[in-house]
């Protein structure tokens, strides 16, 4: 079980850095979109980035069941 656990927590760290390294490039994403107007280019970048959020929110979600079945505290 012990072994389980920590495979657990290094697939949690690795998906939460993941995650953060995401995170950062949707921040630049954003801060490049608001030095332009919009066009069709722009566009798609917005849908990969709604569609990436969406993948966000999806593993934060399933990381916090993981947890709580778990019972650990982060």
């Amino acid at each position: 079980m012990e072994m389980e656990n920590m495979a657990m927590s290094m697939m949690m760290k690795m998906s939460m850095e993941r995650m953060m390294t995401e995170m950062n490039g949707m921040k630049m994403m954003m801060t490049r979109m608001q030095g332009m107007e919009m066009n069709d280019e722009m566009g798609m970048d917005m849908k990969e980035m709604m569609m990436k959020m969406q993948e966000c929110d999806e593993m934060i979600s399933t990381m916090m069941q993981m947890m709580s079945a778990m019972k650990v505290n982060v």
